[in-house]
């Protein structure tokens, strides 16, 4: 019973925790929102034919060791 008290005091803690922080990220994601989004698209512009080869390559891979001869 006890821990279920405990448990019931955390949850409400984490939530309470959750709401006042809320309007803090919302403002957070509007002020770097774009500069994150043009920094993931740089990554991406990169890294993503590197990233495409090696998927390739992988499937490749077990293609043959699940279907030999094909």
């Amino acid at each position: 019973m006890l821990s279920s008290i405990f448990k019931k005091v955390i949850e409400d803690v984490a939530m309470g925790l959750a709401v006042a922080a809320t309007p803090a990220i919302i403002k957070g994601v509007q002020e770097h929102g774009p500069a994150v989004a043009k920094g993931v698209a740089e990554v991406v512009k990169k890294e993503g034919p590197k990233v495409a080869k090696a998927t390739k390559q992988g499937a490749e891979n077990i293609k043959k060791k699940f279907r030999p001869g094909k």
